[in-house]
């Protein structure tokens, strides 16, 4: 069994979820205001150079990007075996972050900048303003979902995937865009998310990767 297969399986594992669910409920509760005050008086928003590595989650310049790789290799290189690696990163990358923005507008999470001026926290539901949409993280989604997809392509990887995923999602919490939590939660998700859509592609026969 490859490795990002142990990974799922792991993660999936009944104690393992029970276990992620508990620590981001304490999160929820004692440590996601905390965390973003703090970061919010260091003032870490003055280093430009973090925006920058915080832009490597924009899902519109990842998908738009791997769109044109796989229709490159769609009709220049079809018996190349990126032909069918571009799609899928490409679907990993789309399929998870339509389901997040869904998920965003639904549960109406405030951001931190709305804790800090207006002691607004938690769930507003049917929002539709981006000051309200903290839960999903939009960049976290998109950069698990790379990582996610980069390493059932390469699982030998699959830790270095990790790691320079874990730093560039960290801007989001550094720059307190989005709570601990919602870093978390959503790196949880979109992994799920990719190793269900592997599986289905699977099954199915539709894109052999």
């Amino acid at each position: 069994m490859y490795k990002p297969e142990r990974v799922f399986s792991w993660m999936i594992h009944p104690v393992v979820i029970v276990l992620y669910v508990v620590a981001l409920v304490l999160c929820y509760i004692y440590f996601d205001k905390v965390i973003a005050v703090y970061f919010y008086q260091m003032d870490l928003r003055q280093f430009a150079w973090l925006s920058v590595v915080s832009l490597l989650g924009k899902w519109q310049i990842a998908s738009f990007l791997l769109f044109i790789i796989a229709l490159y290799f769609h009709f220049f290189r079809p018996k190349s075996v990126w032909k069918n690696r571009s799609w899928f990163l490409f679907l990993c990358v789309i399929i998870t972050n339509i389901l997040a923005s869904v998920l965003k507008l639904v549960l109406g999470r405030a951001r931190p900048d709305l804790w800090i001026d207006a002691h607004l926290y938690g769930f507003y539901w049917f929002k539709f303003h981006r000051p309200y949409w903290s839960f999903p993280s939009g960049h976290t989604t998109t950069i698990f979902s790379l990582v996610a997809g980069l390493s059932i392509i390469f699982p030998r990887y699959l830790w270095l995937f990790f790691i320079a995923g874990l730093c560039i999602v960290s801007t989001r919490i550094l720059l307190y865009h989005h709570y601990l939590s919602d870093v978390l939660s959503t790196l949880y998700l979109t992994v799920i998310e990719v190793g269900l859509l592997k599986y289905f592609l699977n099954q199915k026969h539709a894109l052999k990767i």
